[in-house]
């Protein structure tokens, strides 16, 4: 052999790199095996050893019966349909439909959750509450009264402030004595506002004391006295109170009798001016024994502008609504008193709010200490020099519902928060007052029904209005508690462990963040809530209140009926409603009620009390001929067995149904029996939940309010709706070593339900208790892991290696024998990326990730390798038909075969190889060539760029124009450096029309000299 030193040949080497095994960015790129890739952008894997080209993405039709979709956010698919969710509804494409057909209006997503801000042996009465946005401050003023004759000799009543900063969570609590009292609480109203005057904050509380003074203090952020309490005004009795602000100025309206007065603060509390109008009418005489009428105030940019409701005239117990304005500036009236046309029988409270140029008025229609009649109505004003009134049918508004809260608007849609004050079953409800819907449900106590005993009618409603406040797109108010009382079991102590709650109220802005379950014929999405996707429509799994009936009644006019005359007989009812899938939903059956009918009895008539504001009241099963049906049940004679008598649809007018009942005992017995029949438990609504899984032929809800706590069905069999109860709840301790970040997902692995918090994993097995909640299995939770969990429910995918997860480390797999590793190390640099949706596709072996930077990282179950697929800014995702679907630019796309553009963008693949080296990491040589061996699909340019010794400040391109005439996909790049210690290629297809090629091998062809890489006497020291 030639010696020509440092250039002497080098005898040549074929070295074969492979293509095909995935991306590895865990590894320095120095030290990257070869085969690994950089980058491996677009490409899936087929055949071993081989990469081609993704398939590409189609855009769905979108036409539908009225226009054309928009601003989808979510996708709910099997293979009978695909439904996507966008802000106008829910819509449904079936295979070979040339349309999307509206399914419903979309149900508004709410996620709730209640934190205690004060609790003790005290009773509470009237919380409200404000913020300020730039102090980070919510404030709380509510009253306690320490009951006479159980605590203490002498009662005491107080007005207590408690101070929280939402950012560190600290609060501050103060209590204003007011006054020692033997006559009984006086159930008065405080009103607080949280201003900024110089910097700092000013907490001004007006408040009414017992000796019929209206008072005013204001604090700071200490709660000192800046303005120590004094009095504004002596006042009777009988009266109303209200404040409101702006930028500038607090402004507190009173009432007595007819004479009204606004005062108008300064931030730092300080009086301004007086305005004071005698009113043709005023809060006169209470309702058949009810406390004074309703009273509020809002204001605009120019004018504070003041509602109430009297019963004065012109027409005596009737109620009516007057409105009158002042101008802000002037401090003059500026709309005149106007009064509402229409009269109502026992309106009671109201709440208004502005909303552009329209009053909003929430008013609740009761009568005094009674809720027989209770109803929520809308009633709007618009204004000029007279109030122009909008006022409610009688079919408007929804029914067994009282006023507990202020309006609020979101997206242009008024919203206000009730409670269905009824004995039976209290429960909090957010309504949709213009689309007459319940939002969501919530427990007025914060507690599962489990752990809480029933509460008198008078303790449960408070007969006032709190305030809400808006957190960007979260509404936050306080409400009244009770808890369990701890000292005994028997019975309720109506003073234990009452308690004041801030009710969180979160209007989700990520609408896609729901989690997706099928069960049964029917799916579920879980946000905040869970709502049933049928096919149908969109609506509340469940139902939010059982039927009620308002009495039994005998009629004589035709005579004796032996078949029901001188009977007892005792009647249910429960709401029926069949989905879209033939699957029934049944409610909590209604409290019995008894008969004992006379001699002369020809038959007898049960009224029945509707519900309105469901969103199934919008479907009509066309096929039985009704949507949600009331159910009435009867026993026979003395009997205790309940068989069904007869039915009427709840969508039907009117609004309180009748059924007439002579059937004899003979005729019922045969027919259906109440479903609770020997003792299975009653369905509950389902609870509020933020995410969920399946399994066991159980669906398990997460994120509940009582965010340590597990809710999960019965299980579901063919035919039936999943339910649930109040009493399948499964708690995940939080001892002193345990985990204490927030629960986060769920998942289920081989009949283990696993329970993700953020930082770890916990797992249950066993099975639940059957239908009358005997005979559970589960067991406690155990640890699986103390040093991983799962930051996003989206992301948790069941493939046949174990449960895929994102956790704050990366994404991980939780195997089958419960060991987690991180199986995500390959794509680790999209680590900062979070998860919007994720699926498995078992057709082609993959696990993907969808990122909100717009990646989709994609797992190859069988091949053990990632890639990545870009351009995918998807939203959401699912599998339809047995091929991915997603949302993209708020519309869907679906994945084809064998097509490779992306609606008519085509895309190319891009791989860049590691640093692939000569032997070490600095060993050194020639690179002569590289080979390239693959398959042509398609016309492209193949461009091939070359970089040199762990630097990308050299390069060399190369463009090879592929022929589809060649025989085969082989092409050599003869290099133009050569001397190097290492090299790396990046691999591309230029204008591509198709799917270009596949990518079977590269090949160098290389000289190696004994060793390492020469260097210049510049980096030699």
């Amino acid at each position: 052999m030639l010696n020509y030193g440092y250039f002497k040949m080098l005898q040549k080497q074929v070295i074969t790199i492979p293509i095909a095994e995935g991306l590895d960015l865990k590894t320095d790129q120095k030290q990257v095996m070869a085969g690994k890739s950089l980058q491996l952008q677009n490409v899936r894997f087929y055949k071993t050893g081989k990469i081609q080209k993704r398939f590409g993405l189609e855009p769905l039709i979108t036409n539908t019966s009225s226009g054309t979709l928009a601003s989808c956010f979510a996708i709910v698919s099997d293979d009978q349909a695909m439904n996507v969710i966008s802000p106008e509804g829910v819509y449904s494409l079936s295979p070979g439909a040339d349309q999307w057909c509206k399914m419903s209006d979309m149900k508004d997503i709410v996620k709730v959750k209640s934190d205690f801000l004060s609790k003790s042996a005290y009773n509470h009465f009237n919380p409200d509450m404000d913020y300020n946005e730039s102090l980070g401050l919510i404030a709380t003023v509510y009253r306690e009264y320490q009951e006479f004759g159980n605590l203490a000799a002498n009662p005491e009543e107080y007005v207590t402030i408690v101070l929280e900063d939402i950012v560190t969570g600290v609060k501050k609590i103060r209590r204003l004595e007011t006054q020692n009292t033997t006559a009984g609480p006086r159930r008065a109203q405080q009103k607080i506002m949280i201003t900024v005057s110089n910097g700092e904050p000013c907490i001004q509380v007006f408040f009414d004391q017992i000796l019929n003074q209206l008072r005013q203090v204001v604090l700071d952020k200490n709660l000192d006295d800046i303005v120590p309490q004094y009095t504004i005004e002596v006042i009777l009795s009988l009266y109303k109170m209200d404040v409101c602000r702006d930028s500038s100025n607090v402004y507190l309206a009173s009432m007595i009798g007819t004479t009204l007065k606004i005062r108008k603060y300064s931030l730092a509390g300080a009086l301004i001016s007086t305005y004071t109008n005698v009113l043709s009418y005023g809060l006169g005489s209470s309702l058949s024994g009810s406390t004074a009428l309703g009273f509020s105030i809002c204001q605009t940019s120019t004018d504070i502008h003041v509602f109430f409701i009297h019963n004065i005239v012109p027409v005596p117990n009737q109620s009516y609504i007057d409105g009158i304005g002042m101008n802000k500036t002037t401090m003059t009236t500026s709309i005149a008193e106007t009064l509402s046309s229409g009269s109502w029988s026992t309106l009671r409270d109201i709440a208004i709010i502005a909303n552009g140029s329209t009053i909003v008025m929430a008013t609740t229609q009761t009568g005094a200490f009674s809720f027989d009649l209770a109803a929520v109505q809308k009633f709007t004003a618009t204004f000029g020099a007279s109030y122009t009134y909008i006022e409610p049918s009688i079919l408007a508004g929804v029914t067994r519902a009282v006023v507990i809260s202020r309006p609020f608007v979101l997206d242009g849609e008024n919203f206000v928060v009730v409670k269905c004050p009824e004995i039976t079953q209290p429960t909090g409800l957010v309504y949709n007052m213009d689309k007459e819907k319940f939002s969501t449900t919530f427990s007025p106590f914060g507690l599962s029904k489990s752990r809480v005993v029933q509460v008198t009618t008078a303790s449960f409603y408070t007969g006032t209005c709190n305030s809400v406040i808006a957190l960007g797109n979260a509404y936050t108010m306080v409400e009244k508690l009770y808890g369990v009382d701890t000292n005994t079991t028997s019975s309720y102590d109506f003073n234990a462990n009452v308690a004041i709650s801030k009710l969180s109220l979160n209007f989700n802005n990520d609408l896609s963040s729901g989690v997706k379950q099928k069960l049964g014929e029917t799916n579920y999405y879980t946000n905040g809530a869970t709502f049933s996707l049928d096919g149908r429509g969109a609506y509340e799994s469940g139902f939010y209140l059982r039927p009620k009936i308002d009495g039994v009644t005998a009629n004589t006019s035709g005579g004796p009926n032996p078949d029901v005359a001188s009977k007892t007989f005792n009647y249910i009812a429960v709401y029926n409603y069949y989905n879209g899938q033939g699957e029934i939903e049944r409610s909590i059956p209604s409290p019995a009620v008894q008969i004992v009918t006379g001699a002369n009895t020809t038959y007898l008539v049960i009224s029945l009390k509707s519900f309105k504001g469901s969103y199934k009241d919008n479907y009509i099963n066309f096929e039985l001929q009704y949507g949600t049906e009331i159910v009435l049940y009867r026993t026979t004679n003395g009997g205790s067995v309940f068989y069904r008598v007869s039915s009427v649809s709840e969508n039907a007018s009117p609004l309180n149904k009748i059924i007439n009942d002579a059937s004899p005992d003979s005729d019922i017995i045969n027919n259906e029996i109440l479903y609770t029949s020997g003792g299975v438990l009653e369905s509950d609504s389902t609870p509020n939940a933020k995410f969920s899984t399946a399994g066991g032929n159980r669906l398990f809800l997460g994120g509940l309010e009582e965010e340590d706590e597990i809710a999960y069905s019965n299980k579901q069999i063919f035919g039936e709706a999943v339910s649930f109860s109040d009493f399948y709840r499964i708690r995940i301790s939080s001892g002193a070593s345990a985990d204490k970040s927030p629960m986060s997902a769920l998942g289920y692995l081989d009949g283990k339900l696993i329970i993700f918090r953020q930082n770890s994993i916990y797992f249950i097995q066993g099975d639940g208790p059957n239908d009358t909640g005997a005979g559970a299995t589960f067991t406690d939770p155990e640890i699986v892991s103390s040093d991983v969990g799962c930051v996003d429910p989206r992301s948790v995918l069941n493939g046949p290696n174990g449960l895929m997860f994102k956790s704050r480390k990366g994404i991980y797999l939780l195997d089958r024998g419960l060991q987690t590793s991180y199986i995500g190390a390959a794509v680790e640099d999209f680590n900062l990326e979070g998860i919007c949706s994720a699926l498995v596709s078992d057709k082609f072996n993959e696990a993907r990730f969808y990122t909100e930077g717009g990646n989709c990282l994609v797992y190859n179950f069988l091949f053990n390798s990632w890639s990545t697929f870009q351009v995918q800014t998807s939203v959401n995702a699912d599998i339809w038909a047995n091929n991915p679907v997603s949302i993209i630019g708020g519309l869907p796309v679906k994945e084809v075969e064998e097509s490779f553009i992306d609606d008519v963008n085509p895309y190319p693949v891009f791989v860049i190889t590691p640093w692939l080296k000569l032997s070490g990491l600095q060993d050194f040589g020639r690179i002569y060539s590289l080979n390239i061996l693959g398959e042509f699909k398609s016309a492209h340019t193949l461009r091939v760029t070359a970089y040199y010794d762990y630097a990308t400040n050299y390069s060399e391109v190369y463009n090879v124009l592929p022929l589809i005439s060649d025989s085969q996909y082989q092409y050599r790049i003869h290099l133009k450096k050569q001397k190097c210690e290492s090299i790396q290629f990046v691999i591309e297809d230029v204008n591509p029309v198709g799917e270009s090629m596949t990518l079977s091998a590269l090949t160098l062809e290389v000289g190696i000299k004994s060793g390492s890489m020469k260097l210049p006497a510049t980096r030699k020291y």
